[in-house]
């Protein structure tokens, strides 16, 4: 495949999958915020605890099937028996062992309800067992109209089913039964468009070094798992369940944008890694290019949100989550290196450096326990504090390691990296000696300093690094 073939066709991909996730994303974020009104931070709190074993089980089976079927370049018939038949086993031992340990993780808890939500949640392995492995094969022959169209209507139809159980008093049932039901409707559609016509096979000898491949894939991801909920699982035990489902709300909020961006380019980016996997220089410029555009787009996008933050929570939330602002304006700070850190692994599983990547996960996350640890002990602001001073601490070191994987030197990253982040920094210098001025509603406010961000960063980054404003305006064509 050539350079221009492959550019067409991730572009093509990307603008498809972008475009299934716009027609959501409106009705996604209002709803999203239209619940957590509804809801109070107990409700997320049981559910954020619960979450922190289900979540992993979804994410093992995931990353453990999908990668490598996307990967392997021979995949056949019996293998794919063979994978279904593993698939079946899998998900019956951990539906099995959840309803087994749930009062025990409830009792850890000292929460009855986090034990009855760990039950129900086995739905939603069953929901994900039918989806997996028909979604595998739809990412890998490229055909993102189809994923997008799924998402879409499963996301759709979720949203509107968690806002009804809200409105109608169901409380922290209406956040699991929503999830629930987005993986059933996600499955069952990927099911329907690329069904399954074989019978799994209980026989895994010729599967073996897939298995090994794919336990790499997992073993990452439960590292990277650790790191997204080890905050949740240290909080359960130091905070209280208000407290943290606070804590839950400023993360989703922060981290909204990133969790809305980061699988559309994912689920691009990793099988078109795959496919120039031999050409190491070839998936370096890749790397350069996306970290650059990674920068530009997201340093205005996070920083601007911080500054703000404080106006849009009690506005859209209402003032009972007014003490979540100052938490979720320092973790937006933290989040374009959090975005550039991820933006690394479909580069990294594409040329097969998992071993890498485990070790870059097991830095994460014996730095960031650490910090966290010490953190809880001051409440949600400490907390906060810890979980951005212990992030950035990481990538510092995470970063450099990445570039040599790719041979890019630390100093072509400071060139990246230096433009967006002088911009910003003038953008939030701006509207710090901005906002005391305008005495105005808040929705005014919003307007103005938006619009002021805009032309200061924009202005800003024609005057350092005009080039790459130019690139974004090419790739948008």
């Amino acid at each position: 495949m050539t350079k221009n073939d492959l550019k067409g066709e991730v572009l093509h991909s990307i603008k498809w999958t972008a475009a299934g996730r716009a027609t959501t994303q409106v009705v996604s974020w209002l709803t999203t915020f239209w619940v957590i009104r509804l809801l109070t931070p107990d409700d997320y709190g049981v559910v954020a605890l619960s979450t922190v074993v289900s979540g992993l089980i979804l994410m093992l089976i995931e990353t453990f099937f999908l990668p490598v079927i996307v990967r392997d370049k021979n995949f056949s018939v019996r293998k794919f028996q063979q994978f279904f038949g593993l698939l079946c086993t899998v998900i019956i031992f951990f539906s099995v062992s959840q309803f087994l340990l749930a009062d025990y993780i409830g009792e850890y808890y000292n929460s009855e309800i986090v034990a009855s939500i760990l039950k129900v949640q086995i739905i939603g392995y069953i929901g994900l067992g039918i989806g997996i492995l028909p979604r595998a094969m739809l990412t890998k022959s490229m055909e993102f109209k189809k994923i997008s169209l799924v998402a879409a209507i499963a996301n759709l139809t979720a949203s509107v089913i968690t806002v009804f159980l809200a409105l109608y008093d169901f409380g922290y049932w209406s956040l699991v039964i929503g999830a629930l039901s987005n993986t059933l409707i996600r499955s069952t559609l990927s099911f329907g468009v690329s069904p399954i016509k074989v019978r799994p096979i209980l026989e895994f000898r010729t599967i073996t070094p897939l298995i090994q491949s794919g336990g790499l894939f997992a073993l990452h991801g439960i590292f990277f798992y650790i790191f997204l909920y080890m905050d949740v699982a240290i909080a359960g035990r130091n905070l209280t369940v208000t407290e943290v489902g606070i804590w839950a709300v400023c993360i989703q909020i922060a981290t909204m944008p990133l969790k809305k961006i980061l699988p559309l380019i994912n689920q691009v980016a990793f099988p078109a890694f795959s496919k120039i996997q031999d050409d190491f220089k070839k998936v370096g410029g890749y790397v350069a290019k996306a970290q650059r555009l990674g920068f530009l787009l997201t340093i205005p996008l996070f920083w601007g949100m911080a500054m703000i933050i404080d106006l849009l929570i009690p506005l859209i939330l209402g003032e009972k989550w007014g003490i979540a602002s100052l938490p979720t304006a320092l973790i937006l700070f933290v989040m374009p290196f959090r975005f550039s850190d991820e933006l690394f692994n479909p580069a990294l599983q594409g040329v097969g450096k998992l071993k890498h990547m485990i070790i870059n996960a097991a830095i994460l996350i014996c730095i960031m326990i650490i910090s966290l640890l010490a953190g809880t002990k001051f409440g949600i602001l400490g907390l906060a504090y810890s979980w951005c001073g212990g992030f950035l601490f990481c990538y510092c070191i995470l970063v450099k390691r990445n570039f040599m994987v790719f041979g890019l030197g630390i100093k072509q990253f400071f060139t990246i990296g230096y433009p967006p982040a002088v911009s910003g920094f003038i953008m939030c210098l701006a509207l710090f000696y901005l906002e005391p001025f305008l005495v105005v509603s808040p929705i005014l406010s919003i307007v103005i300093q938006v619009l002021i961000g805009g032309v200061c960063y924009i202005g800003s980054m024609t005057v350092l690094n005009k080039q790459a404003l130019k690139e974004i305006l090419l790739l948008s064509k």
